[in-house]
């Protein structure tokens, strides 16, 4: 048989499966459900009492929407939840010169919880699909907590915890399965209100928080390690004759491998 022949029946399963997996609307309808569940992160940009206010109920909104969904549209949505959250890590591929790898980045994460949707979403029973959905926040594939679905009532008058989460996602899966009194469902979100607001924990020392300011293009230069260096111990001196008894730095504030450097370590100390 010709390669000829063979490229035909290729030909035609790709674009049945793509036809099938990755229709037009259902892309469209994982990209609303996705936004209306990330809106949080765009709404708080406005610092508006009524935009905070409607911002949770939006997210459920887009909650309600999802549970129904099938699986393919379980992965679409995961996959624009993924972009929307976290396309923004792809941009410090710039500072290293490989600014043309940032697509892919942004595709990678959403491939990536678009397959951790696509398992949620796999399972036909609503009280499966909640409780998998509750544990994504404690699902880290890479190493920190980076998708934490309780984010979403963060603005507004729910708990953002698992608390929160959980009634709501209770109060979906009781919309959708009482028939004649669906009203009832709507009591669940009672327990998910936040009815005291917590006081901050602050810090029993004087503390200072230091802004290095260190421009990123030079930041990982090498021949700039030494003044780096020097600005933070500085820094350091000037809180202490300040009076101040803790310094936070910033995250990289030193760019070195602080155990590879012995007398740096002893100065630190």
């Amino acid at each position: 048989m010709s390669l000829k022949l063979l490229a035909v029946p290729c030909k035609s399963f790709v674009k049945n499966l793509i036809s099938r997996y990755f229709t037009t609307n259902e892309i469209i309808k994982g990209f609303y459900v996705s936004f209306l569940i990330s809106n949080f992160i765009f709404l708080t940009l406005f610092d508006n009492t009524v935009l905070n206010f409607i911002s949770p109920f939006l997210a459920i909104y887009g909650f309600y929407k999802l549970f129904k969904f099938n699986r393919f549209e379980f992965f679409h949505t995961g996959f624009f939840v993924g972009v929307l959250w976290f396309y923004w890590v792809s941009f410090s591929l710039r500072f290293y010169g490989m600014s043309f790898l940032i697509p892919l980045e942004i595709l990678f994460f959403g491939f990536v919880y678009g397959a951790l949707f696509l398992i949620c979403g796999w399972f036909k029973s609503l009280y499966v699909r909640g409780f998998l959905l509750l544990g994504l926040s404690y699902f880290y594939p890479f190493n920190f907590n980076w998708l934490n679905l309780e984010l979403t009532l963060m603005p507004g008058i729910f708990e953002p915890n698992l608390r929160g989460l959980f009634f709501v996602f209770a109060f979906v899966v009781a919309f959708y399965s009482l028939k004649k009194y669906k009203f009832i469902s709507a009591f669940l979100l009672i327990f998910a209100l936040q009815f005291q607001e917590s006081e901050p924990n602050f810090l029993p020392f004087k503390t200072y928080i230091a802004n290095t300011n260190i421009p990123q293009d030079i930041k990982w230069e090498s021949s700039y390690k030494n003044k780096q260096i020097d600005d933070v111990l500085d820094l350091i001196d000037n809180a202490i004759n300040e009076g101040y008894e803790f310094i936070i730095l910033p995250e990289n504030a030193i760019v070195a491998y602080l155990n590879l450097e012995k007398n740096l370590m002893r100065v630190l100390k």
